[in-house]
């Protein structure tokens, strides 16, 4: 299926700033379609608290049926986006961790531009700590484990095959900006 929406991945590590990319997107008219929101649907399907280690083991489930099944999930709800009239320019897909995701992403629609979003891990401990949403890491062994688990399914991978990088060191706003920047070049770049 080639389709002339641009697609737009987004990865990082937990707590690197993800999340801030979805206020840029809804600024630009972009749908954000989340991997991790697939996940915890998934295990508030099957009654699970939405902790940490939950969350990681259902994710592990979920992978167990393929290292592409959350992504063939996601491309679902884009075929529900491409059938708008009018159907958007672009969606971000937050949280891809593989190789085979993005592979996946490309076999079917031909192109996806990878944008990652990078901090150290005592930066994004300390971000996790402050935001507290339930499946984050408040203990630092925890966080190390959370990482162990990212690295293993190939984030490192799909971190270093991104076309941009955004350091995420400074502010929030610093942060929007570059986002805003980064995603305004990929809606100019030609298909």
């Amino acid at each position: 299926m080639l389709v002339t929406v641009k697609l737009i991945g987004l990865t990082g590590m937990p707590g690197s700033g993800k999340n801030a990319a979805h206020k840029v997107a809804a600024e630009l008219r972009i749908p954000v379609i989340s991997m991790g929101d697939i996940v915890r649907k998934e295990a508030e399907r099957l009654g699970l608290p939405l902790t940490c280690e939950v969350l990681g083991g259902v994710a592990l489930s979920m992978r167990a049926e393929g290292q592409d099944a959350i992504a063939k999930r996601v491309q679902k709800q884009i075929a529900k986006l491409l059938k708008l009239n009018p159907p958007p320019s672009a969606i971000l897909i937050d949280g891809i961790r593989s190789i085979e995701e993005w592979k996946y992403f490309r076999r079917v629609h031909k192109k996806i531009t990878l944008v990652s979003i990078v901090a150290s891990p005592k930066t994004r401990f300390a971000r996790l700590v402050k935001r507290k949403r339930s499946d984050d890491c408040d203990n630092w062994t925890f966080f190390e484990n959370r990482d162990l688990r990212e690295i293993l399914l190939g984030i490192g991978g799909v971190i270093a095959l991104a076309d941009y990088t955004i350091v995420n060191e400074s502010t929030l706003e610093d942060l929007h900006k570059n986002l805003l920047n980064v995603f305004k070049k990929i809606l100019e770049e030609d298909c």
